[in-house]
């Protein structure tokens, strides 16, 4: 009786996913099947899950590989998306984003012979590989590059909640203002908004709400860690004439005289070398990390020509050297 209700549990979820989701699969006759469940913001953020989906076609494109996708609205909907594609034979389920930990959990007890890959938190069980990234690394050349473009002496940070993601984006983004401080000028003041609510990653407007408060406290560099909602970030930067730095993906589309730079955090890479280790039977369970200096998983964005213009050649020279310590080691940022 106990695996009949077992096996009726998963077919509902099963039916529940269609019903919910279109399917997305490239094709069902490749070597192995990739099923890639997002955070709540979906493809569109030009963030964090479009840098998803880029691995995603990545892997589709260039090695033997189907690959298929679902956009939660909800985070309930997280583990419909998780057993859907384990139940139907999925060999790599992706979970996407820390907002999926607990979903990540059950799933992964559920389905002890499916892998599953857990990226931005920590999953300890057999059959799951979690992925880190060294963000904090990434926020920290912000921090040093918006203490070295400010004007005022103020530079601000806009962070999507209070997840551990999000904190380590903005104590890395204070630790690279602080060092510059204390080298070079002193009195930079950091003013941080966490915009929070229920829809923290896809809200423009709260983003563009949160620059016009930080911009009124005389910040005139702004960091975002808010995916879709930065986008209101970098809006208001650009209307207000000062300068913004994007986040995951290269956002200076959105004003090449604005946005400095980005810290790009990248899990199309990451996403590409679980699927190829997956591929060739040497993916492991337990935590691989991405930094700075582990495949450029956390780099800045390259500076646009227009930027080039208006960041001084001797501040770009003093953060390259920072990317330089931090490669061989003798910055270590904690």
């Amino acid at each position: 009786m106990r695996k009949l209700w077992t096996l009726i549990g998963v077919v509902t979820v099963a039916i529940l996913f269609i019903w919910l989701y279109p399917r997305r699969e490239s094709s069902t006759t490749h070597k192995l099947r990739v099923g890639l469940v997002m955070s709540t913001a979906g493809r569109g953020d030009m963030s964090f899950n479009d840098s998803l989906y880029d691995g995603l076609e990545r892997v589709r494109e260039e090695l033997d590989v189907s690959t298929a996708f679902v956009e939660p609205k909800e985070i309930t909907d997280f583990y419909i998306g998780l057993t859907s594609f384990a139940a139907n034979n999925f060999d790599l389920v992706i979970a996407a984003g820390y907002q999926l930990v607990d979903a990540c959990k059950k799933a992964a007890t559920e389905f002890p012979n499916t892998t599953f890959v857990m990226f931005d938190d920590v999953v300890d069980l057999p059959n799951v590989t979690s992925v880190l990234f060294e963000q904090k690394e990434g926020a920290f050349l912000a921090g040093a590059l918006a203490a070295r473009m400010t004007k005022t002496g103020v530079v601000g940070f806009v962070g999507g909640n209070e997840s551990h993601v999000i904190k380590a984006f903005k104590t890395g983004f204070e630790e690279g203002v602080e060092h510059y401080s204390k080298e070079i000028r002193d009195g930079i003041g950091v003013r941080s908004i966490i915009i929070g609510g229920g829809n923290p990653f896809n809200d423009p407007i709260a983003g563009q709400n949160a620059a016009t408060s930080l911009i009124s406290l005389g910040a005139d560099v702004l960091f975002h860690a808010a995916a879709g909602s930065g986008l209101g970030v970098i809006t208001e930067a650009r209307e207000a004439g000062i300068y913004a730095i994007g986040v995951d993906l290269d956002q200076s589309q959105h004003g090449v005289h604005t946005v400095l730079t980005s810290v790009l955090k990248r899990l199309d890479i990451a996403i590409f070398e679980v699927v190829y280790a997956k591929l060739y039977g040497k993916l492991k369970s337990g935590t691989i990390t991405f930094g700075v200096d582990e495949n450029d998983g956390v780099a800045l964005a390259p500076y646009k020509k227009e930027m080039k213009d208006i960041i001084p050649a001797k501040v770009r020279e003093e953060v390259a050297a920072l990317i330089a310590q931090m490669k061989e080691k003798t910055l270590i940022i904690e």
